[in-house]
């Protein structure tokens, strides 16, 4: 009803207020341990999950591996070699101190084909020549082996001695031309002036009669050779002072390369930086490299073109290259490895070859009797030489020739099998593997060189060599990656040695050896003489009439 009057509504019950839930206040360190901690969970998920892809990316080509060297292993059972160690294979086998004999005794053991594992790396010695002729001709075996030859290569230089395949094509295709044998013929006079110069400066020896090292001599004039017909370098880029410091080192340089090789672990460069001999190494590629730049900058100008023209006919490598269709296109960084090189290779070779060629002439009177005739016969009394003598010079090539066979400048080389390769002996050569060739153990095939301890310069009469495979000898190796530089130290050598003949007679050592097969040798990156090359010298009149 409406004059009723209305109950006010009954009070709610009471219900306690309502309050937020209260965040625990975070003090700043608790902040930073909390933000620490989820880092640390993010980063060891992050590295979980790194391992577990680089764990099933690896994991495949752990299998493969595995497969290969297995794989390797069954191909090459055939092939005789000694009992292999778990893990270490045959390292036990070797002797780094006595290397030499320990191939000599494989040899004589095993015969002309042998295999060592070297940990899981497996390598086949091959010494007969109808296998390497198959190994040297075959596209299979074209490649140097990495792990060997990185080795040498910031010394040598990233040239033709280390580079495969379309790279190696292309730098041969480009490089051989300006080695060709009529360019070869133009440096001739320069390295008769070397061989003058030598001749001068053995003038002294011959007066005192003295026993001397002939070593350095040799090694300034292979240093001067390389330089006038590489480089075309002037007297104010190489001067005396710089050719001794060249020379000082080279004399280091194979001791500590052979050092580093016979020891695996230190291929890892920085673990052979802490080594006692790295500094060595070291100063050594440091010259090797201000050398060349040194002449690069003073011969190319910005577009990498030559600076200056040579005297015609006076040309030397350098220029040649810079000339050529072939070198144009090289970056200045191809060039400097390709320099590097040629230059390392000639005087380092070339200095080992000449010294060595002086101390079998000491012991082997008979021969250098018959060298001075055809000199005198050929030559005459006084004319000078002139090119294309050394090519009439017959006698002395196969003197040359029989001292490159007894004493290789590179007593072994390697390649790498990128597939199977079936010999002529009727072993295969497992894909994967090393290929060792040494030219040391292949000259001394009596198969092909009856009583090989005997020096006998008459083995390369014509019909002998023709008797024989091309690959009998091999002092520049063989086949498509040949070395091209081999018409270049045969021609330096000739020189040398018809220069300084003409002028002197070489006498022995009274306490050296009596018989080539008594001359020490080492083995590093070259073989050369372990005692020096020690001789006397006496001077010679025209016609080889005695001059005292």
């Amino acid at each position: 009803m409406s004059g009723d009057k209305q109950e006010p509504p009954a009070p709610l019950p009471h219900l306690p207020a309502v309050r937020e839930t209260e965040t625990p206040q975070e003090t700043p360190s608790s902040l930073r341990q909390s933000s620490r901690c989820r880092r640390s969970c993010e980063m060891a998920w992050s590295w979980a999950s790194l391992l577990a892809a680089a764990a099933v990316v690896a994991l495949p080509l752990l299998v493969q591996w595995y497969q290969d060297v297995r794989r390797m292993a069954k191909v090459a059972a055939s092939i005789p070699g000694p009992p292999t160690l778990p893990v270490v294979g045959n390292f036990l086998n070797i002797s780094r101190s006595r290397l030499q004999r320990s191939f000599q005794r494989m040899v004589s053991q095993y015969g002309t084909l042998f295999r060592l594992w070297f940990g899981p790396l497996l390598a086949v010695w091959v010494v007969d020549a109808e296998d390497v002729e198959a190994v040297l001709s075959s596209p299979a075996c074209a490649h140097k082996p990495r792990i060997m030859y990185r080795l040498i290569e910031p010394i040598l230089g990233r040239g033709l001695l280390v580079l495969n395949g379309a790279e190696h094509r292309r730098h041969r295709k480009s490089i051989l031309p300006s080695l060709h044998r009529e360019v070869i013929q133009q440096f001739q006079p320069l390295m008769q002036g070397v061989a003058m110069e030598l001749v001068d400066n053995l003038r002294p020896k011959a007066d005192s009669g003295e026993v001397f090292d002939v070593v350095q001599l040799c090694s300034v004039a292979a240093i001067d050779s390389a330089f006038r017909t590489i480089l075309n370098a002037s007297g104010e880029l190489f001067g005396p002072e710089l050719r001794r410091e060249v020379v000082e080192h080279v004399d280091t340089l194979s001791s500590v390369l052979m050092y580093r090789a016979v020891r695996p672990w230190y291929h890892w460069d920085w673990l052979f930086s802490w080594d006692s001999h790295y500094a060595a190494y070291q100063r050594v590629n440091e010259l090797y490299d201000g050398l060349i730049l040194d002449v690069m900058n003073h011969k190319m100008g910005g577009d990498g073109k030559s600076t200056g023209t040579p005297p015609r006919g006076r040309k030397a490598f350098l220029d040649h290259v810079l000339a050529s269709e072939g070198g144009r296109q090289f970056t200045r960084e191809e060039l400097y490895g390709e320099l590097k090189t040629m230059l390392a290779a000639s005087f380092v070779t070339s200095m080992d070859s000449l010294s060595i060629h002086f101390l079998v002439l000491s012991i082997m009177p008979d021969v250098q009797d018959r060298i001075h005739q055809e000199l005198d016969d050929v030559l005459g009394a006084d004319r000078p030489l002139e090119e294309g003598d050394v090519e009439h010079l017959e006698y002395l090539d196969r003197f040359v020739k029989e001292v490159m066979r007894y004493f290789p400048t590179f007593p072994a080389f390697g390649r790498r099998c990128l597939r199977d390769l079936r010999l002529p002996s009727g072993h295969t050569l497992p894909a994967g593997c090393f290929v060792a060739l040494s030219p040391l153990a292949s000259h001394h095939n009596p198969k092909y060189y009856p009583e090989p301890a005997r020096f006998d310069p008459d083995r390369f009469l014509p019909a002998a060599v023709a008797a024989r495979p091309a690959s009998a000898f091999m002092p520049f190796s063989a086949g498509p990656r040949n070395c091209i530089g081999g018409r270049y130290a045969m021609t330096f050598l000739k020189t040398q040695l018809a220069c300084v003949l003409r002028r002197y007679a070489v006498l022995p050592d009274p306490d050296g050896p009596r018989d080539v097969s008594r001359i020490r040798m080492k083995m590093g990156v070259t073989y050369y003489p372990r005692d020096g090359a020690r001789i006397r010298l006496r001077a010679r009149a025209p016609h080889g009439a005695s001059a005292g």
